[in-house]
């Protein structure tokens, strides 16, 4: 069977963006074009793979086996094209990167910005979501994660290590007292993160302590969220440290408790298990290693 790849391309972007006439404008053709491609793609391998009402489209079971294969093959043609583009000279195209909200506004802007600055013909997409991504399904090209990478599908390289520590605003301390040592923080509400248990435990080199302090009334899967509300004084918070660093400086946030964190995660590069890895992605793993932000 010979394959039709303008066909196989126009049936991957309508199943990523959802419609035929996104997949047509994504590609730069009429809509009457892409669908007569999608219906000679379906007519040759003889089996419906997207079903079409009046108000939305529907991937059949087929469609779905067929989308992961095409979209995995797609990506490896892209990267073949950007090896073979990369020896001719300047890389260039759209590198697709997500992270999470914390990651995507205080770590990855210097680096984007000065990344982009060395290869102004390359463009780079940043998805901000707390979900974790299908890469291939999604044409994600590399993401950043906390902690260890079970994913057999993806490959991990290490960034950097990252502090969480305690946090408060002058205001709330100068109301309520500044613990000295971590048994004292049993009479403070803890504002923290959802992976946060009713007992905290504090690391200090080789010692560890457990302390339950008062429960905090806000919880948040968002370190932003968490930031907002340890600025309006309403508890201590355990906070990245990378978080802190401009408040810091305006003395807005104070580290409570500065020998004490508690936890230190690994945050990874992970990507596609593909047998090459782009140019472009290659590169800005190599400049985000080079160019690492330091945090006090």
């Amino acid at each position: 069977m010979s394959l039709n790849l303008a066909g196989i391309e126009v049936f991957v972007k309508v199943v990523k963006l959802g419609s035929i006439s996104a997949a047509a404008r994504a590609l730069d053709m009429p809509i009457t074009t892409a669908s007569g491609q999608l219906a000679a793609l379906e007519k040759r391998l003889g089996m419906t793979l997207i079903q079409r009402t009046t108000r939305k489209l529907h991937v059949t079971e087929a469609g779905e086996a067929y989308f992961k294969r095409c979209a995995s093959a797609l990506s490896e043609l892209d990267t073949a094209a950007q090896e073979l583009a990369a020896l001719k000279g300047e890389p260039s195209g759209l590198l697709r990167v997500t992270a999470t909200q914390d990651i995507a506004s205080k770590i990855l802007p210097p680096l984007i910005s000065g990344f982009l600055s060395l290869y102004p013909k390359l463009q780079i997409e940043l998805t901000v979501t707390y979900r974790l991504v299908d890469f291939l399904a999604e044409g994600i090209d590399l993401g950043l994660r906390f902690g260890d990478q079970r994913d057999s599908s993806l490959k991990a390289r290490k960034f950097m290590e990252m502090r969480l520590s305690l946090w408060a605003s002058p205001e709330y301390l100068a109301l309520n007292g500044t613990p000295h040592t971590p048994a004292e923080l049993k009479h403070h509400p803890l504002l923290g993160h959802q992976v946060l248990a009713d007992k905290l435990t504090l690391h200090k080199g080789q010692t560890q302590v457990n302390v339950a302090p008062l429960p905090g009334r806000v919880m948040a899967d968002d370190y932003e969220s968490i930031k907002a509300f340890l600025l309006l004084g309403m508890g201590i918070g355990v906070m990245p440290d990378y978080m802190a660093q401009a408040d810091v400086v305006s003395g807005q946030l104070v580290r409570v408790l500065p020998e004490w964190s508690w936890a230190s995660l690994p945050l990874r590069f992970v990507y596609p298990a593909q047998r090459f890895v782009a140019p472009p992605l290659q590169r800005f793993i190599e400049y985000c290693l080079e160019h690492k932000p330091v945090f006090d």
